[in-house]
């Protein structure tokens, strides 16, 4: 595997397959990070407690200033973790891209770098390329700041596994982490079942490229070993231009949703082809240690999907 920018790339062990929630910076504390600036223009809320819900919600200024007039919604927010790779080549290097906003409406805040970004090759070995990322901008028109590496794939199936770094609510002593991947196909149909172990995971049943518009797609959202029974899974497509305001759909028509069963067992099918993200919030993952307190950590779980044109 060829991964540029890294002199040094240490090749780790796969993300522990537990039965409940780990930390995943072996021998590290988990690290909090300030937004700051990227708040000016996003006032973000989290779901009241005890709901699982979609809207950790970035509402723009002029949203802000509509929603004193009670004609606001709130609106879907997600990392996004996509990349350039073409689903018949067989050779040449990939740019795996990370940023976090709306995905609809194209409206991306400055993206904090990850705890963790690794590479699963087929075979399950992971190596870890956090020291790769490279500062970016998430495409011209939104001028956020992004990170992004760029690998040359194995034959087979490849994981990209991002661990996103801790927000910690000291009011509400939660500590809030995103655990997303995306799949790169090269060549073989081999290694797409493979789990990375992530304490919150959305694992693929339906082969997780090849998808066209008005396929069924299925999966299953875990918590370590443990099905997600009965909870939401939310499901956006990233525009690759920022619709004008007065064009954009009603809320349900924006973000979709369909519920786990008591397997943590979901089907969906995507209206239209490009990249999706499908995700699910788990609100208590457990207690963890963070500098020297401890806190409830609730995390979401995430797959981005491209589908392709008809």
């Amino acid at each position: 595997m060829n991964i540029t920018t890294i002199i040094d790339t240490p090749t780790v062990r796969a993300f522990p397959q537990t039965s409940g929630p780990k930390p995943l910076a072996e021998g590290r504390d988990l690290e909090s990070v300030s937004r700051g600036p990227a708040l000016d223009a996003f006032a973000r809320t989290r779901p009241p407690a005890g709901r699982r819900g979609v809207f950790r919600c970035g509402i723009p200024l002029a949203g802000m200033i509509l929603g004193l007039l009670g004609a606001v919604g709130t609106r879907a927010h997600f990392p996004i973790l996509i990349h350039d790779a073409l689903l018949g080549a067989t050779n040449g290097m990939v740019t795996v891209t990370y940023a976090v906003g709306h995905p609809f409406e194209l409206e991306v805040e400055p993206a904090s770098r990850p705890e963790r970004m690794a590479i699963m090759d087929p075979q399950g070995r992971l190596t870890n390329v956090t020291t790769a990322l490279q500062q970016t901008v998430f495409r011209s028109e939104t001028n956020a700041v992004a990170w992004q590496f760029r690998f040359e794939p194995s034959r087979g199936d490849s994981v990209i596994a991002l661990d996103s770094a801790a927000e910690v609510d000291e009011n509400a002593k939660t500590l809030y982490r995103e655990y997303v991947k995306v799949f790169v196909h090269r060549a073989a149909q081999d290694g797409w079942a493979n789990r990375t172990g992530q304490p919150l995971e959305v694992v693929p049943l339906t082969r997780p490229y090849g998808l066209k518009p008005a396929m069924a797609f299925s999966g299953r959202v875990m918590k370590g070993s443990a099905p997600v029974a009965n909870t939401e899974v939310y499901f956006e497509r990233l525009n690759e231009r920022r619709p004008a305001p007065d064009r954009l759909p009603t809320e349900p028509l924006i973000t979709f949703a369909v519920r786990t069963d008591d397997h943590g067992r979901f089907v969906l099918s995507f209206p239209e082809a490009g990249w999706w993200v499908v995700g699910a919030y788990v609100d208590d993952l457990g207690p963890v240690k963070h500098g020297g307190k401890e806190y409830r950590q609730e995390g979401f779980a995430g797959l981005w999907l491209k589908v392709e044109s008809p």
